[in-house]
């Protein structure tokens, strides 16, 4: 009954039984009260050698379930690679948003744990407020906004870049019947519509830059430096106005702040040919959208809508330049589409972004052939289609209320 496991004694009936099983035991197999207290002294060494006995469920290892943390780094990938089709119009918000990618990704870098602690904060209170925001105002995401289209919509989508003569179909006439019940007071800008459709994960990057900047600068700094790269941008297009406009370099007067904006870009005004227009207002007449661009002119043989840019950081790559090949895109589309300006300019083919830079270097010059400017309308027409889809929901318009083409 009793046998010797190492130096101690251990019953092997008696392995799992408390001190009430093992009196039970005992009485059943008639021991002797010398056996009793051999059972009882061991019972108690055992307990001394190898702990309390453990019931079953207690070694099984407990499984927990493993949550992935996402790092900023990731936040930042994201938005590098949304950023390629989905982010701000003008050249303020682009950079804005390539300067809160790279401030995030130094920052880190610079600052370890403690500055690490502060961003995960940040986010955090970013997107309480953004979510606070966002029920305040009772918006909804594109996806949610977009998923009953009205038929209508779709003739938004299929519009081509090319096209000879105005569209005058039923199809046109009843898109614009739809706009008019919208009750617009203007139409939108091609900024406005992608500003409107921008990612959220765009806005939080950029609203998050901003919080970050104003508690660097201070409020009042942050506002005026940002205003100093606005009057740059306005002086810098004023001297190119004039410069193709006929006036000498002599008499165009370039602030202290500009003369390196204008030495970046004096290599790609020799460049340009035959102007056409200069900072001219457009409409698209059946997509019911509008905008300035910059000239229309001929650029290296080909007659092109020119756009001019200023940037802080290098921008060598056309994928660096965010949704401004879309505003191009957009820009020449209207110009084809209207009779009276296609007829006064001639037939646009290609688009043209140039980049000048305060440090003097020559600017970046990003040409977009036609089938690239095909590629881009695609996409400049998918995020006009959201535009109205969302505006619609927000006026409180349903399907049954659109004009039918039926």
């Amino acid at each position: 009954m009793l046998k010797v496991i190492g130096p101690t004694l251990r019953w092997k009936h008696a392995k799992s039984l408390d001190a009430s099983g093992i009196i039970s035991l005992v009485r059943r197999l008639k021991f002797s009260k010398s056996d009793i207290r051999k059972l009882i002294n061991l019972k108690r060494e055992n307990e001394l050698l190898f702990g309390p006995l453990l019931k079953a469920k207690d070694l099984e290892p407990k499984k927990r379930k493993a949550k992935k943390k996402k790092s900023v780094q990731d936040g930042i990938s994201a938005i590098m690679e949304q950023s390629r089709t989905q982010t701000g119009d003008w050249v303020d918000e682009a950079d804005l948003l390539e300067e809160s990618i790279i401030t995030s990704t130094n920052r880190t870098k610079k600052t370890g744990a403690k500055s690490t602690q502060t961003a995960k904060t940040t986010v955090k209170k970013s997107l309480s407020e953004e979510q606070v925001t966002s029920k305040k105002r009772k918006t909804q995401t594109i996806s949610e906004l977009t998923e009953q289209v009205p038929p209508l919509f779709q003739f938004v989508l299929n519009y081509p870049l090319d096209v000879k003569t105005d569209m005058t179909s039923v199809k046109s006439s009843d898109f614009g019947t739809q706009v008019e019940q919208m009750s617009l007071k203007t139409l939108p800008t091609v900024s406005a519509v992608l500003n409107k459709t921008q990612s959220e994960m765009a806005r939080f990057f950029l609203q998050r830059w901003r919080e970050t900047s104003i508690a660097e600068l201070g409020k009042e700094e942050f506002y005026q430096k940002q205003e100093g790269i606005k009057r740059d941008g306005i002086n810098l297009h004023a001297c190119i106005q004039q410069f193709l406009s006929g006036s000498s370099i002599s008499d165009i007067q370039v602030q202290p702040r500009c003369e390196g904006y204008w030495e970046s870009i004096h290599g790609a005004l020799d460049m340009v040919g035959e102007v056409k227009a200069v900072e001219s207002k457009v409409v698209h007449p059946q997509l019911m959208y509008q905008g300035t661009y910059d000239c229309v002119a001929s650029f290296r043989d080909s007659l092109c809508v020119i756009d001019w840019k200023t940037s802080q950081k290098p921008k060598p790559l056309l994928s660096n330049t965010f949704d401004n090949p879309l505003q191009l895109a957009a820009y020449l589309g209207a110009i084809n589409a209207g009779a009276s300006v296609s007829n006064k300019l001639g037939h646009v083919t290609h688009a043209v972004i140039v980049i000048a830079y305060p440090w003097g270097e020559p600017a970046h010059v990003h040409v977009m052939d036609h089938e690239q400017c095909k590629k881009y309308w695609t996409q400049w027409c998918g995020r006009l289609h959201q535009y109205w889809n969302i505006v619609a929901k927000e006026k409180g318009l349903q399907e049954n209320q659109m004009v039918s083409s039926a």
